[in-house]
């Protein structure tokens, strides 16, 4: 059962990655001049989004790591 709820957990963050990814593609391509003041700044946003949506997965990794080496 836990391990079933955080493989929803992960494919959610996947989702919500991609999904977030094609906005920003698109919001590129549409409004590529009205953009380009806030570029930087949705770079940014972008890049702390990635972030968090990976700080569930790298803490899930390093664990199941330290798990492997408490083991062996």
């Amino acid at each position: 059962m836990k391990a079933k709820t955080s493989n929803t957990v992960r494919w959610i963050h996947i989702v919500a990655a991609i999904s977030l990814l094609i906005v920003f593609i698109l919001y590129n391509q549409l409004q590529f001049e009205a953009v380009r003041p806030f570029q930087g700044l949705a770079m940014i946003l972008s890049l702390i989004t990635g972030i968090i949506l990976a700080i569930p997965f790298i803490r899930g990794q390093w664990r199941s790591f330290q798990r492997k080496r408490n083991k062996g």
